[in-house]
């Protein structure tokens, strides 16, 4: 059977399903359904993917920053709307993804930002965009305490103006960070975007 993050091989590891290339833990449950929904990710330096109908809001948000990837659950952005209004998950998505646009293409060299992904309980997940010489950019992805039900995906810069100290507790991964062309990923903002038209 097949990652459902990769194109490696799962195996049997007690009662997981471990990837033999990427080492990502599945249940079978849950691989199966990605298996079933899952959408093709853009040739892009950076993506994000909606694959819904799970109906489940779990597992059915994917974020790659260069080679890594990350899984996370749709449900904040199926609650992002005002009272009244029917959900439109991809209407939330889509408004996140233009704030990260814009602060992609406002990002100067020395200057960082930082692009909400993964929306829990107890914390958030983020990339963090830092402008480099020659309109380059470092990305590096790590997590925050800020809570996801502390803010909107759609409105995530009010929260970081509201709230200026709410990633000082950013923990970057232990990966080496992708450097990439501003044009390469604002190409796959726009991509994500298009996508959920």
């Amino acid at each position: 059977m097949k990652c459902g993050d990769c194109d490696g091989t799962v195996e049997p590891a007690g009662a997981y399903l471990v990837c033999a290339k990427c080492g990502r833990p599945w249940t079978a449950k849950v691989l199966k359904t990605v298996l079933r929904f899952r959408r093709p990710a853009p040739d892009t330096v950076l993506s994000f993917v909606y694959e819904p109908p799970t109906r489940s809001g779990h597992e059915d948000v994917v974020v790659r920053v260069g080679p890594r990837v990350f899984r996370s659950d749709s449900y904040y952005f199926i609650d992002d709307h005002p009272e009244g209004v029917p959900a439109d998950p991809a209407a939330s998505m889509r408004a996140m993804l233009g704030h990260w646009r814009r602060a992609v293409d406002a990002c100067a060299t020395g200057s960082v930002t930082h692009l909400p992904h993964d929306f829990s309980d107890e914390y958030t997940r983020w990339i963090r965009v830092r402008g480099l010489p020659d309109d380059q950019l470092e990305l590096a992805s790590g997590w925050a305490t800020f809570e996801g039900w502390a803010f909107s995906p759609s409105h995530y810069p009010d929260a970081l103006r509201d709230r200026p100290d709410a990633l000082d507790d950013l923990k970057i991964d232990d990966h080496p960070p992708i450097v990439a062309g501003r044009a390469a990923v604002l190409e796959g903002i726009d991509q994500s975007i298009d996508a959920l038209r």
